[in-house]
């Protein structure tokens, strides 16, 4: 007990302890040293010591060093009581011992001189006290700002529905949250580099193997660029699959110059396994419902050229109703096992060669003998070969004139041209209907999507056959897209590679083939 004791007090001596306390610094203590100095001497000068020079010497020297531990400790405003202390016991044992404060020329001098020091000392450390108190607060300051902004990032970063990943400049992991650990089954191990971390084994993205250099957020480090949306197939290590979304960001100090990089992940394994119920039902439905709308179309088929004959035209109308209404949902179905093939990438291509102008002149050509309304007029023909999928490409053409026919007025023409541009055949399809706002042009392209005239009316269809034909465009190594404004109508247009001719020669002939 007696030697904690000792340690307070030492503790309270130190001057150093109450640094960066400000109002709250204790400075009574060496104000009353100050003054108990003054009364040792008065005692010592009482006791009849002969040499009284030498005492006050001394007792100048034990006085300085007590004032500027004084203004150590108490800072500057306080350091000149100390001060002011000081000097007027200076003055008292220079003044005359018989008639107090009352100074020889020389005596007075040395009093000046000896207070100005004191007053300097008392000054200039009281200064530096108060500066160092000024720094430490500062100090102290910056870094409960700091904690508590780090406690509240750490407070959001816990409460997100994504994993967050932090990586330093040198692609160490440095943080992350329980939402992250919790999504890869493991602890993170920090200080461990990316490459070497459990987080690069087991990646896929299109079923090929992802390098560690390959993650977004290694990406991101070494290209500086954010990389969003990639999507990733992970194998965990208890052999759990995982569907993830990837995003990720450099962070760059004010020189531009990456520091780090954050990677949010979002594991979208649920929706993924939806999606594929989906398709699957998606799937199995279409093929269900193909097979009796195919039944029911012949019978009608059979029915129409019986009543034909008979010259029943009341029923003949009837039927005739019923088979469009029957073609209708053939092409729905149609549309929907499309899209299924599409999503679960089993949508098939018997590419050949064949010329795209005389193809499309066939298309309009049956087309137009069933577009009573409007005039289907092919404006511009080059002759190009493709190589390509004639029914896929009929399905494009057939949907591009199908819609421009449902948004156009009635008795309006369709003009269609077949182009050749920067080596690729371009088709054009315009109508001069309702138009598509600018906003609107890439979403016409997006699943279950229509475009409504300004008058919000629906027009008849599911929203999937221009997804349809831009899926079967991107898989030929094509590319589509709309111009249009609003009453001016639409004008679709779609790219395809031509045919490259090859060559190849034998003995007796020379003999050319396309690919």
């Amino acid at each position: 007990m007696l030697q904690c004791f000792s340690v307070k007090i030492l503790r309270n001596l130190n001057p150093l302890q109450h640094v960066g306390r400000g109002k709250k610094r204790s400075w009574i203590q060496s104000q009353l040293a100050v003054i108990l100095l003054c009364f040792c001497y008065i005692f010592l000068t009482k006791l009849g010591f002969t040499n009284q020079d030498t005492i006050r010497a001394y007792m100048i020297v034990t006085l300085l060093i007590t004032t500027g531990y004084a203004a150590f400790r108490s800072g500057l405003l306080r350091s000149l009581i100390g001060a002011c202390v000081s000097s007027v016991y200076i003055a008292y044992i220079f003044s005359n011992s018989h008639q107090p404060f009352r100074f020889t020329s020389d005596n007075l001098q040395i009093v000046l001189l000896v207070n100005g020091v004191f007053f300097i000392t008392a000054l200039f450390i009281g200064w530096i006290r108060d500066q160092l108190d000024e720094l430490v607060q500062k100090e102290v300051s910056a870094r409960q700002l700091a904690e508590e902004g780090q406690l509240r990032l750490e407070r959001i970063l816990e409460q997100l529905p994504v994993g967050v990943l932090l990586a330093d400049e040198t692609g160490k992991i440095v943080g992350g949250n329980k939402r992250l650990e919790t999504m890869f089954g493991k602890k993170l191990q920090y200080s461990l580099r990316l490459e070497d971390s459990y987080l690069s084994q087991g990646a896929f993205r299109g079923g090929n193997a992802l390098t560690p250099k390959e993650w977004p957020i290694v990406r991101a480090l070494e290209t500086g660029k954010i990389v969003s949306g990639q999507e990733i197939e992970f194998l965990r290590w208890d052999k759990k699959r995982l569907y993830l979304r990837v995003h990720a960001a450099p962070i760059k100090n004010r020189k531009k110059k990456i520091v780090a990089a954050v990677s949010t992940i979002y594991d979208a394994t649920q929706e993924k396994e939806l999606e594929k119920r989906k398709d699957d039902f998606i799937s199995i439905a279409s093929h269900e419902l193909k097979t009796p709308i195919t039944s029911i179309k012949l019978y009608i088929d059979v029915l129409l050229q019986r009543l034909q004959a008979g010259k029943d035209m009341q029923s003949t109308r009837i039927l005739l109703q019923v088979r469009e209404q029957t073609e209708r949902l053939r092409t729905l179905v149609t549309e929907l096992l499309d899209v299924s093939k599409i999503r679960t990438g089993r949508l098939q291509f018997q590419k050949e060669v064949f010329h795209l102008d005389d193809f499309v002149e066939d298309t309009i050509a049956g087309l137009q003998g069933v577009s009573l309304w409007h005039k289907l007029v092919f404006t511009k023909r080059v002759p190009v070969v493709v190589f390509a999928d004639r029914y896929r490409i009929y399905q494009v053409l057939t949907n591009l004139i199908t819609n421009a026919t449902k948004y156009a007025p009635k008795k309006s023409e369709i003009h269609i041209a077949v182009k050749k541009k920067n080596e690729k055949a371009l088709v054009s399809v315009k109508d001069f209907g309702i138009g598509i706002p600018a906003e609107e042009h890439k979403k016409v392209f997006e699943r279950l999507y229509q475009v409504a005239s300004a008058d919000e009316k629906a027009y008849p269809g599911l929203g999937l056959g221009l997804y349809i034909v831009k899926e079967i465009v991107k898989r030929h190594r094509g590319s589509i897209w709309v111009k249009s404004e609003i009453g001016k109508g639409a004008e679709f247009f779609f790219t395809l590679p031509l045919a490259r001719k090859v060559y190849t020669k034998n003995t007796h002939e020379q003999n050319s083939t396309y690919r």
